[in-house]
């Protein structure tokens, strides 16, 4: 294509792909999608370069195709939308016609089924499908840059299916199990909530230690969901023995209809509901929704203990609607007391405590706290004082959290929260997704169960 002198191609085609090395190490430090597509089209117009060099029109077209794919998505990353699936049908018929028309060899059907892959995965917002697209990408790709003697661009791509791999085996314990996204939340706030957790083979036992009796802070979570009324014996026995409530907590999926769904409708048929929550997630991929704080004057801050007092007053002004902690009874005494022992340094039970502040004039407003591993983190408690409700001032502190948590590597932004409530709507609205429900079951009367169980009764 270029009649260029052999050795200084060769010698410019390694030096396009050292580039491109380093571009990729780069990305490893932008954990916003948008910023990673930037870099990728960067890194796309070079492999365009050096698949001009090295004499593949095919190749070279195809990845213009590309380039054009990753700009566009980058473009609704901004719109906080996904792509239309028209944009990927249009890709893939560009890359097709590519083959056939500038047909020069088999090796142009690897360069054909690497862009069709990272097209279609990168179109989704499931991230595992995108690590193992990407994974599969270098690999493929790893072999075709060696045959066109691109030896820095084979070993960029060699790079690339490594940190893949590296990322799906980190954030493999992010599981969107219920079960287990429940036992993390308990796990993770139990310092905060003032509770103690015993564990039994089929269940987890959670009893506060502050004096409060309310199921809230009292209740057993299933996570055995075979032989269930044998469960639910024991658990009414160690409910017993601690003086608590007889209350099961049943987390199931609900994005398909499986046995765990049928097994938590089935047990509706027969307890009381003490309360429904919803587990949801931020869409990969997703900031929340464009929302301005309406206030200029108004400025986040991430926080530290000594600034625990301001997240303390707003805690008694929010949640408790008192002025002061004289005003307070002796449970949520013992709760702000939790609240002030919070350590905003280390990790505690494999969570860091994050804190953030809104301030107006240099006065705290609205708070909210954070618990992350390094790889998930849970929205545990937000609060705005009342005058300054309505003015997106949560909203825009929440957002700020995020993106405070996504510079520290945290993949998955989780919630759990009332089902059928006003934050649940203001979360769906900000592209949480539901990924499951909680139902609290009052397992104090098993009597219909039993005879459901034993006689198929009903």
């Amino acid at each position: 294509m270029l009649d260029l002198d052999p050795t200084i191609t060769f010698w410019l085609v390694q030096a396009i792909g050292f580039i491109q090395v380093i571009i990729l190490s780069a990305s490893f430090f932008f954990k916003v999608k948008w910023k990673m597509m930037l870099l990728l089209s960067i890194s796309n117009i070079l492999s365009i370069l050096v698949l001009i060099f090295s004499g593949t029109l095919s190749g070279a077209l195809m990845v213009i195709g590309a380039t054009v794919r990753t700009i566009i998505y980058f473009v609704y990353s901004k719109l906080n939308r996904k792509p239309d699936i028209l944009v990927v049908l249009l890709v893939l018929i560009y890359i097709t016609v590519i083959t056939i028309v500038f047909w020069s060899g088999p090796l142009d059907l690897i360069m054909f089924f690497s862009l069709a892959l990272i097209t279609i995965s990168t179109w989704q917002n499931n991230v595992t499908i995108l690590r193992v697209s990407y994974l599969i990408d270098g690999l493929l790709l790893f072999p075709y840059y060696i045959l066109l003697f691109a030896y820095t661009s084979a070993a960029c791509n060699l790079i690339s299916a490594i940190s893949s791999l590296i990322a799906l085996i980190k954030y493999s314990n992010t599981t969107a199990n219920p079960i287990f996204i429940s036992q993390r939340f308990i796990n993770a706030n139990k310092n905060l909530w003032g509770s103690n957790i015993y564990s039994f083979e089929t269940f987890d036992l959670v009893a506060s230690n502050n004096g409060d009796k309310t199921s809230h802070c009292n209740y057993c979570v299933l996570k055995d969901y075979n032989n269930v009324y044998s469960s639910i014996e024991k658990i009414k026995e160690e409910c017993k023995n601690k003086n608590i409530k007889e209350v099961v907590y049943f987390p199931f999926n609900t994005r398909h209809y499986n046995n765990e769904t049928s097994l938590a409708n089935t047990l509706n048929m027969f307890f009381p509901i003490e309360r429904n929550d919803v587990l949801m997630k931020l869409i990969y991929g997703f900031n929340m929704k464009n929302t301005k704080c309406m206030l200029k004057e108004v400025e986040f801050k991430e926080v530290d203990e000594t600034k625990i007092f301001d997240i303390v007053e707003l805690y008694i002004k929010c949640y408790f609607k008192k002025d002061s902690e004289k005003e307070l009874t002796k449970s949520q005494k013992a709760e702000i007391q939790n609240l002030k022992n919070i350590n905003l340094t280390d990790e505690v039970n494999g969570y860091k405590f994050c804190a953030y502040v809104a301030y107006f004039k240099e006065k705290p407003i609205a708070f909210l706290i954070m618990l992350n591993n390094a790889i998930e983190a849970f929205i545990t408690k937000i609060g705005t004082l009342p005058l300054f409700r309505q003015k997106n001032v949560a909203t825009a502190l929440l957002q700020f959290g995020i993106t405070k948590q996504r510079a520290k590597a945290v993949q998955d932004i989780i919630i759990i929260t009332d089902k059928h409530s006003v934050s649940e709507e203001f979360y769906k609205f900000n592209n949480f997704k539901e990924i499951g429900q909680g139902y609290a079951f009052d397992v104090s009367d098993i009597s219909k169960y039993k005879d459901f169980v034993e006689n198929n009764n009903f």
